[in-house]
């Protein structure tokens, strides 16, 4: 199951831009919902359970959007490609983060543009967190295989599992060190 997270997308864009947008989200099958105080306006576009929801800060020379951090699990592919055109088309910058099932990828935008934000092979705070999910996700299957396992009579089956679930362990304990000393 693949999970994907938006974190700190934020920038200025053109009016012109965000009508675009919401045309293209009309064009996919999504309905928005837009809530307009003095000096902000929540967006919320929706479709079945997906849901997505923004917030603009309105000053008199221009418009900045918001969105602080979206996980969407599973990934519904028309809202990943909805939130990647709002990033492009209005010269956004944030992460975004794709976890299926081992592999692991992080794509960074800078004025809606991709971009290498860290040449380092030091991982940030919020990788390593990531990682971390994606084992305790690992662990839940695992569980859920015991269970079927258990219920199946096939103990070879539970100890495999059980071994493995040892072996997660350790990663856990190792990340878990690397997280506190950041």
């Amino acid at each position: 199951m693949e999970v994907v997270i938006y974190r700190n997308i934020k920038g200025d864009f053109q009016p012109k831009a965000f009508k675009w947008w919401k045309s293209f989200a009309s064009l996919l099958g999504f309905m928005l919902d837009e809530h307009v105080t003095k000096n902000t306006s929540t967006i919320t576009v929706y479709r079945r359970e997906e849901a997505a929801t923004f917030t603009i800060f309105h000053s008199e020379s221009e418009s900045q959007l918001c969105l602080d951090y979206l996980r969407l699990q599973p990934a519904d592919p028309q809202l990943v490609k909805l939130i990647d055109g709002l990033i492009q088309h209005m010269s956004l910058s944030g992460e975004k983060h794709i976890i299926d099932e081992s592999v692991r990828t992080s794509t960074f935008f800078n004025g809606g543009k991709v971009v290498n934000a860290d040449l380092s092979n030091d991982l940030s705070k919020f990788e390593l967190l990531l990682i971390r999910e994606t084992i305790f996700g690992f662990i839940h299957l695992s569980l859920d295989r015991i269970i079927e396992f258990q219920h199946s009579g096939n103990l070879e089956g539970v100890a495999e599992v059980l071994k493995n679930i040892s072996h997660y362990q350790k990663w856990l304990d190792k990340l878990n060190e690397q997280i506190n000393s950041k």
